[in-house]
């Protein structure tokens, strides 16, 4: 640290010179700048990429404005939250307008990212290994660590022949490195031999030592001979060497795994030597319920010291082991010879536990207290002292959900039922004073006692049960209203104060200092421009804090899809100060990236037409990550089938300007056969679609809004000029009942499509309250040759409810869509609304709803042709209810119609129902469900009158 002596006018130094590692820079400035001073100007300059308007933004001092230390202070503590700089000179030269203040900044060398080659399944695996996170300073002492970690993991995996290459890259304009490793695995070894030696106690024989070294010779040659070399598998395996040889009598074995490396072979030998301790083999007879091994986890708890207890105390802990399983007649005499202790036991019958009864029960019917809380016990019959604790459990619950805290069990005896070994549990029982709260006071926040869960419970008439799942919703709900508040730190405690019976629920809230959101710190050493990465956060510097605003901004952060992760936390959480600044780390993606796929599926060339056999499938996706540093993305995706080809160029762009929208531009074009009826393999129709388009989206919370334009050219053609193929096409036209004139045309259109979502659910995946809305309106205005024809206008509506009715969930979904202007027979059929499936009405297959159609093949063979509908309505009511441990069930009515004219012409008859009723599992990744539903008539005698779904994901 160096301060120069000579002042200057303005009461500034010349240079304060400050090393974040090693100097006190508040001490350091408080003692250079002793008054506020006058400044001119403010200017920085670094050796390493520094945006201004980030530098601007973290000091923060306007020419003109009076500078004071704290101001100075505060400054440099954002500097240095960056961790990106070593050195940091203020430079102060006076002028008669004021003070020219230059931040002169020397960076560390940091470290941009780290990239894999080589492995193509694991590199998450490998990048645990390094060290050094993406935006932190580089230190090379750590990255040669981080190699040979990386080297060892391979090794413990077998792979000794690995080879790691790192490479460093050094970008001289951010200061800044790319660590590049190149991994070659190499053969993986297995292990050919294994070798067994030990050195023994002289209580240990050589007879016992050699045999026993046979024995585990044995044991680890099954285990491990011919395998891949794994040192975690071979940790196991000798741990399960250990339980095998207490058996034998060593409790306390030493194991050490060596290996010699055959190169030539690629195979390991493994030598393990033992280190028997002193030998005292424990037998058991008698014993039908416990296992051997059992019997001696209960004698292990002694640890290493078992073998020095006599055996009268080692009974007595089996003994209490076989009590605990309601043996309690059960005996154990034992005896010493030598190195052994014989246990010789006599289990008995083991009790049962036939009936409960409680005594000194004044509030409740004792029938159902047992029924609820002892009902496992007595299923069982069998006594079982952790069963017996678990019904003690429940009977609390029991009792405090109904207001009794206090509720204890005060004499727990057993009376013997007969001669046999059937008992009854007696308990006495304090139920103890009935806790009722008549109100609720917040003595420092009166206002909040008429908000929230508070309202219904102060304005009931009467008292009200003072359960703990009460108490618990409304600390959350004071939780909650003080940190939308900005009050990070709130104190919230209960306390209940009592009147006789009844009690009133007091909160003390200490809400604590108000915390606003102060500066973001951008950790990153890539040079992403700082404008673009403030445009992502949901807050603003001095707005009230919030949870929720964090989560949403690392959720835009995310979307880019060009980070391969990003960290948003607050800087010293733990500590109480009004403004917070919240750190950002970004660690950016590889630029490129290729994908590439391919397999056989069953060809499905419409969601409601399959053709018969199987189809080849690939594709492949080319991947630009940030091409002009703006958080863009360029995409390249090409698909190909039997029946389909499709090729998109996409560009993506966080933002347009000022507007705060995702958009998207993108050239489409994609052609695909059309079989014309469920069940033939003959392809009909060919339709080829081409255009481009630009969509535009912003999310605001529960609101997401995107809009779709552009250009889009539509061809159906015949799959072939032959004339058995047209005659099929005329036929198929006239099924589902479609102009033909339309075939063979080229018609371009002008696409737009406003789309409006509304999602105000609680989970995603497994829903329980809140409501979901989609509204989407599509046009398609023809233009040159074509412009005298009829606008295609489609709309669709969807809404959802969740209603909670604890423990069930109401669910209600509403869909209703309309084609305007179009003439039905003109109305192409992938653009027509179909019902029938999992999500829609589930007693129909998938978009076989009626109308339908039938078509006659050459052969004679009849094949039913959804037509689909130029109106859609349907109405699907459901109940979810639990069952236990991730089941849960649900009970359905679904009903609806299409229509190829307006709602209003819809005749009562055509109305389509089903009923029928569900079962789920929730697993991590959403509801694996399946569904059965049935008709309420056979509108269609060729179909059957139910369908059933395997899904993933609920319904609605």
């Amino acid at each position: 640290m160096v301060i120069s002596s000579v002042m200057l006018s303005h009461h500034v130094p010349d240079t304060i010179v400050i090393h974040p590692d090693q100097d006190d820079y508040e001490h350091i400035i408080t003692n250079a700048v002793d008054a506020p001073f006058l400044l001119h100007k403010v200017a920085y300059a670094s050796d390493v990429i520094f945006d201004r308007a980030e530098f601007e933004y973290l000091v923060d001092f306007k020419p003109h404005s009076q500078v004071s230390a704290e101001l100075l202070k505060k400054a440099v503590g954002y500097l240095i939250k960056k961790d990106k700089f070593q050195k940091i000179e203020l430079c102060f030269s006076s002028t008669d307008v004021g003070v020219l203040l230059l931040f002169k900044l020397t960076g560390f060398w940091t470290l941009e990212r780290v990239t894999f080659r080589g492995a193509l399944i694991g590199k998450d695996r490998f990048r645990q290994y390094y060290g050094i996170e993406s935006g932190e300073r580089f230190d090379n002492d750590k990255h040669i660590r981080s190699v040979e970690h990386i080297k060892q993991a391979l090794a413990l995996d077998g792979y000794f022949q690995a080879t790691v290459v790192d490479t460093l890259v050094r970008i001289e304009k951010t200061k800044s490195i790319v660590a590049k490793i190149a991994l070659s695995k190499g053969p993986r070894f297995s292990i050919d031999r294994v070798e067994v030696d030990y050195t023994r106690a002289p209580q240990v024989s050589e007879h016992d030592g050699q045999s026993l070294c046979t024995k585990v010779k044995k044991f680890l040659t099954k285990k491990l001979k011919g395998s891949a070399y794994n040192k975690k598998h071979i940790e196991d395996d000798i741990q399960a060497l250990k339980r095998y040889l207490s058996q034998k009598g060593f409790m306390y074995v030493s194991a050490e795994v060596t290996h010699t490396i055959n190169q030539e072979s690629n195979t390991v030998t493994l030598t393990c030597m033992l280190e028997l301790h002193h030998k005292r083999e424990f037998i058991f007879l008698g014993n039908h319920y416990f296992s051997v091994q059992q019997l001696l986890d209960s004698i292990f708890v002694f640890g290493r010291s078992a073998w020095l207890l006599p055996s009268t105390i080692l009974s007595e802990e089996l003994i209490k082991a076989y009590h605990q399983k309601g043996f309690w007649q059960a005996s154990i005499s034992s005896r010493e010879e030598n190195e052994r202790y014989f246990f010789i036991i006599k289990e008995g019958d083991r009790s049962t536990i036939d009936a409960v009864e409680l005594e000194n029960i004044e509030q409740f019917d004792t029938r159902k207290i047992v029924k609820e809380c002892f009902g496992e016990l007595l299923r069982k019959k069998y006594y079982d002292e952790q069963v017996l604790k678990y019904a003690y459990e429940k009977l609390s619950q029991w009792y405090a959900q109904r207001g009794f805290w206090q509720a204890t069990v005060l004499k727990e005896e057993y009376k013997k039922e007969g001669t046999g070994n059937s008992y009854t549990l007696c308990l006495i029982v304090d139920e103890g004073e009935k806790s009722s709260f008549v109100r609720v006071a917040i003595p420092a926040f009166p206002e909040l006692e008429n908000e929230g869960p508070f309202r219904a419970l102060n304005k009931k008439e009467g008292a009200t049960l003072l359960e703990p799942r009460i108490i618990a919703q409304q600390r959350q709900w004071l939780s909650d209203y003080f940190q939308k508040r900005g009050h990070l730190h709130a104190q919230i405690k209960h306390e209940i104060e009592r009147d006789g019976s009844y009690a009133t629920l007091v909160w003390r809230v200490d809400p604590g200092p108000v915390v606003r959101f102060g500066k973001t710190i951008v950790l990153d050493a890539s040079g992403f421009p700082f404008g673009c990465a403030m445009n992502e956060l949901a807050y603003k510097e001095g707005e009230l804090w919030d949870r929720e605003k964090l989560k949403q901004s690392l959720l835009n952060f995310k979307e880019l899809e060009i980070f391969d992760a990003v960290h948003l936390y607050p800087s010293d959480i733990a500590r109480q100060e009004s403004e917070k600044a919240i750190i950002l780390r970004l660690q950016k993606d590889d630029p490129f990236e290729v994908r590439t796929r391919v397999g056989f599926g069953i060809q499905q060339v419409d969601r409601h037409l399959t053709t018969a056999g199987l189809t080849y499938k690939c594709g492949a996706t080319f991947i630009v990550r940030n091409p002009f540093n703006c958080a863009d993305q360029l995409k390249v995706e090409t698909d190909f089938a039997r029946s389909r080809r499709s090729a998109m160029i996409g560009y993506k762009l966080p933002r347009i300007g000022p507007i705060p929208a995702r958009t998207i531009c993108k050239g489409y074009s994609s052609k695909y056969l059309y079989p014309g009826c469920i069940g033939t393999s003959k392809n009909l129709y060919q339709i080829k679609q081409e255009g481009f388009l630009i969509g535009m989206r912003s999310v605001d919370r529960i609101f997401d809004i995107g809009l779709n334009l552009g250009i889009e050219v539509m061809r159906t053609a015949l799959s072939d000029q032959r004339s058995e193929t047209k005659l099929m096409a005329d036929r198929v036209a006239h099924a589902i009942n479609f102009d033909p004139i339309l075939l063979d045309k080229y018609i371009p259109y002008v696409v737009y499509e406003p789309i409006f979502l509304i999602n105000a659910l609680d989970n995603a995946l497994n829903p329980t309250k809140g409501l979901f809305t989609l509204c989407s309106f599509k046009g398609m205005v023809p233009f040159g040759s074509h412009k005298d024809g009829a606008i295609f206008i489609r709309l669709n509506v969807e809404q959802s409810f969740f209603v909670p009715l604890r423990p069930l969930v109401l669910v209600l979904h509403l869909r209703m869509g309309h084609i305007f202007l179009q003439n039905f027979q003109h109305i192409m059929p992938n653009e027509r609304f179909y019902l029938g499936g999992a999500n829609s009405i589930r007693s129909y297959v998938t978009d076989r709803c009626p109308p339908l159609g039938v078509v006659v093949d050459d052969c004679g063979k009849e094949h039913v042709v959804p037509q689909g509908g130029k109106s859609v309505f349907s109405l699907n009511a459901e109940i979810r209810f639990p069952l236990f441990k991730g089941f849960g069930a649900a009970v359905f009515q679904d009903i609806g119609f299409l229509s190829d004219t307006r709602f209003a012409d819809v005749p009562r008859e055509h109305m389509l129902t089903g009923t029928g009723f569900g079962i789920y599992y929730v697993t991590p990744v959403g509801p694996l469900r399946f569904d059965f539903a049935f008709k309420w008539r056979d509108d269609v005698p060729t179909s059957r009158p139910y369908a059933w779904y395997l899904t993933f994901g609920q319904p609605f």
